[in-house]
């Protein structure tokens, strides 16, 4: 059966919803399948694109690329259980471009969040959703930490996962319920403990590619423990 570009987003989108560790009995397909987009112009949902983020995705332990050459993060999976170290290329680069030509001191990278897709099936690697979240955490903070002792600032992080959330609810009208609260809770309550560890003198700026207004509302929650929130 061939889908169209809006059926494989709204595929995706339930899979974020599910991946919630409670008995969610959601039928997400079929209710915004019968929904109307607010405009009547054609519409595209897109997969989001992690083209941008490729070398680091792929290059995390537990990480493996499905494809020659990797677009979105479907094209991304969780092998066994992930974990960042001092090896990985993008840190190594980042160290010897500063130690030996013009020095940088900020970087971009995914936040997060990304994980939470159901993209990233935890199922027969972590014992539970509560320790996979565990686990992403303590990864991040030594992402973090590598990049900070590598001499980065300033850390720009992309949020793909909310953005994407955003997008839906702009385009297929979807309504703001408790699932959608609850996933966007717990995506934001991995970002806080991730950045409540981060150096006082680390700049990090939470950048979003998409706008709802309960989607900002949410994510205001933690501007506190950011520099910036920025609306691309």
């Amino acid at each position: 059966m061939t889908y169209s570009a809006e059926q494989r987003a709204l595929y995706e989108f339930s899979g974020h919803v599910n991946m919630i560790p409670e008995k969610f009995t959601f039928k997400i397909i079929d209710q915004i399948l019968k929904k109307k987009p607010r405009s009547t112009e054609k519409t595209q949902v897109s997969c989001c694109l992690i083209t941008e983020h490729q070398y680091f995705l792929t290059h995390l332990i537990g990480i493996e690329q499905t494809t020659t050459q990797a677009s979105t993060y479907e094209d991304l999976q969780l092998q066994a259980r992930l974990d960042f170290d001092g090896r990985h290329p993008c840190l190594t680069d980042y160290f010897t471009e500063n130690k030996y030509s013009i020095k940088s001191n900020s970087y971009k990278l995914p936040s997060l969040t990304l994980f939470l897709s159901s993209h990233f099936n935890h199922v027969g690697i972590y014992h539970s959703f509560d320790q996979f979240c565990n686990e992403l955490v303590s990864v991040y903070i030594k992402v973090i930490l590598g990049f900070y002792r590598a001499g980065c600032r300033k850390l720009y992080l992309e949020e793909l996962l909310l953005s994407q959330i955003a997008e839906h609810l702009n385009i297929l009208d979807y309504e703001w319920d408790e699932k959608i609260e609850r996933l966007c809770h717990t995506a934001l309550n991995t970002l806080r403990q991730v950045l409540q560890h981060k150096p006082q003198d680390l700049e990090i700026t939470l950048r979003l590619s998409a706008s709802h207004p309960l989607i900002l509302s949410e994510i205001q929650k933690i501007s506190h423990l950011t520099d910036y929130i920025v609306q691309k």
